[in-house]
């Protein structure tokens, strides 16, 4: 069963009946144990932009969807403000979110977080491996060698 956790619209007033960025933000209760999937992400982005039209919101997908969770979309400019965007997951503890955000807030704000994390993040934190099978993508190519040639 899917339920809508305290959907606003970019002007801070609740929404009956959600639209496309509505329907993106909705999880179901089985959701809440399971991260979700970095696509998700970019939808939302895509629906941010087409609904909401903020330059500012667009890249900050994830804030977003925990902000419209814990019915605090009004507090996405102050997280603007203070420079904070996805890339700032994830957040450290209290002191490290806006002080809009009250206790209990901020509190769910960190709990949501751990459901957001982009599959990057385990590659900087070490807790996944990458295989490559070829390597060689990771750097330029067609760029001239040194010592080769009649000027080496």
């Amino acid at each position: 069963m899917n339920v809508v956790r305290g959907l606003t619209n970019h002007f801070g007033d609740e929404v009956g009946r959600p639209g496309r960025l509505g329907n993106l933000c909705m999880v179901s209760e089985n959701a809440i144990t399971r991260p979700i999937p970095d696509s998700r992400f970019d939808d939302i982005s895509k629906a941010i932009e087409a609904e909401i039209q903020k330059q500012e919101w667009v890249n900050r997908p994830r804030t977003y969807f925990i902000l419209s969770q814990i019915k605090r979309l009004d507090a996405m400019n102050t997280f603007i403000a203070q420079g904070l965007n996805d890339t700032s997951f994830p957040y450290r503890g209290r002191s490290a979110l806006p002080d809009t955000l009250t206790y209990f807030e901020a509190s769910d704000f960190l709990r949501w977080q751990e459901l957001v994390y982009s599959d990057i993040l385990h590659l900087e934190h070490g807790t996944t491996h990458c295989y490559l099978t070829d390597g060689d993508i990771l750097f330029e190519r067609g760029r001239v060698q040194l010592g080769v040639g009649s000027q080496g």
